[in-house]
């Protein structure tokens, strides 16, 4: 009995349980585009914004991304990748 009420107590490992795996993506938010961008734009501020669901990079490359090249046209609403981008901001490579 000792042993079960031991297994019981669980670990003080943080992480999501299986029920919260299905809605991370979800919650979590990426860099947008805010209107149509053709390729070729040197991004600005105006041209991003940061929605639900995290399709695209983590808000926190937002300043990366900010005066970097497209190398396609993104339509309003699409996440913005590092496909999209002449310069990946998560690793500086073309």
């Amino acid at each position: 009995m000792a042993e079960t009420a031991w297994r019981t107590r669980g670990t003080d490992e943080k992480r999501p349980t299986d029920a919260e795996r299905d809605t991370l993506v979800s919650s979590r938010k990426s860099l947008h585009a805010a209107t149509d961008i053709p390729a070729g734009t040197t991004l600005e501020a105006d041209h991003i914004r940061i929605l639900r669901p995290s399709e695209g990079l983590s808000p926190r490359w937002f300043d990366a991304v900010v005066g970097t090249e497209t190398t396609r046209a993104i339509a309003s609403d699409d996440p913005i990748s590092a496909a999209d981008l002449a310069v990946d901001p998560t690793t500086g490579d073309r």
